[in-house]
């Protein structure tokens, strides 16, 4: 295995930075010129890799323990050298701690306000029926202004090649090489304004210019089919994820609004 990259070891860096005596019986992995490394800062830092697909296992914590270890005594010369006193170092510190804080209250919240099945199955029942009965494939032209729309329209109508404007034309870098292309979409996933003029779109005509956030659009409906909406047990972890964070947001702004800010 290779020595973990630097760049990946953003936990690495903000437990050697963080780093602070050991509590009494709290299991220790290296002490760095008397400064301890525990168990729990390297958990950590194991979690982080096997949430990038590594497997926990003795050969990736020998190899993220000598990461540590070399983290702490680079920090520790970086305090020798007053580094640590820098106001953009002072800047980011306070930041990641910040952020820390935050992501443990989220993880608290979530834990301690469980999203109820009655509120899953609600909002799988609510989605299912945004979603409808059918899908479309669709293509587009995105510009930037309306005059910009209005004038590939005009040249559409004329020439009828949607494909080759697309790619002269459309700033959509992810859509402009297949011709505008974006593939077999759900309304439900699209902006407002796109979705109700392909809901309403007949198979194979043009669209007025429409404006969204990104942009005006010329659009294409290029084929029809039906669509079935997942099963429950294929998207109940996504909508449990989609109430959670809802939920977090909710108690974050009532947090916000109770606070001074002057």
């Amino acid at each position: 295995m290779q020595h973990p990259p630097l760049k990946l070891a953003t936990l690495t860096l903000l437990a050697a930075l963080f780093t602070t005596p050991a509590l009494a019986g709290e299991a220790v992995v290296a002490t760095v010129n008397k400064e301890t490394l525990t168990h729990a800062q390297l958990n950590l830092l194991v979690k982080s890799f096997e949430a990038q697909g590594a497997k926990d296992s003795d050969e990736l914590r020998k190899q993220l323990t000598v990461e540590l270890v070399a983290r702490e005594a680079v920090a520790q010369e970086a305090v020798k050298l007053g580094l640590d006193q820098s106001a953009d170092v002072v800047a980011a510190l306070a930041n990641s701690r910040r952020d820390l804080l935050v992501n443990a209250f989220q993880a608290d919240y979530i834990a301690k306000h469980p999203v109820a099945d009655a509120d899953i199955q609600a909002l799988y029942e609510q989605q299912k029926i945004e979603a409808g009965d059918k899908e479309y494939r669709v293509r587009h032209i995105l510009v930037k202004t309306e005059d910009e729309a209005k004038a590939a329209l005009a040249t559409l109508k004329k020439s009828g090649k949607f494909e080759a404007l697309a790619r002269e034309k459309s700033i959509d870098s992810a859509s402009r090489a297949a011709g505008g292309d974006i593939g077999w979409q759900v309304p439900m996933v699209l902006v407002p304004s796109v979705r109700d003029v392909i809901k309403a779109l007949p198979k194979g005509q043009l669209s007025e210019p429409v404006q969204s956030p990104f942009g005006w659009h010329i659009l294409k409906v290029e084929e029809v089919r039906a669509f079935e909406f997942p099963a429950m047990d294929k998207v109940k972890d996504t909508l449990q994820k989609q109430l959670q964070t809802q939920a977090v947001l909710r108690a974050i702004e009532v947090i916000r609004s109770k606070a001074e800010v002057k």
